[in-house]
């Protein structure tokens, strides 16, 4: 099956890396992970420092799942309901 080029993509193919400013670029700019890492908490930096590539369990690793009930303030209302597990923690979150 012929499918048609997707002009967005063939553009970007073209233009994105060759000319002075991009004006339309969908993703914002990144940092180096140096940077960012010096932002992290030292426990955080601990769990960076020992992250292994691998698997982890279907519906997210433990931790990560620990921070999102208090990351509400990052979700829209309606979503929180299917989003967010019931019980949420008092401590703020060290995602946001």
């Amino acid at each position: 099956m012929p499918i048609k080029p997707f002009k967005l993509e063939r553009y970007f193919a073209q233009y994105e890396f060759k000319v002075k400013f991009l004006l339309s670029a969908s993703d914002c700019e990144s940092l180096p992970m140096a940077e960012l890492l010096q932002m992290a908490a030292p426990e955080s930096l601990d769990l960076w420092n020992g992250l292994k590539l691998g698997y982890t369990e279907s519906q997210g690793h433990p931790l990560l799942r620990a921070e999102i009930p208090d990351c509400t303030s990052m979700f829209h209302p309606k979503m929180s309901s299917w989003l967010l597990p019931k019980k949420r923690s008092s401590s703020p979150c060290r995602l946001c």
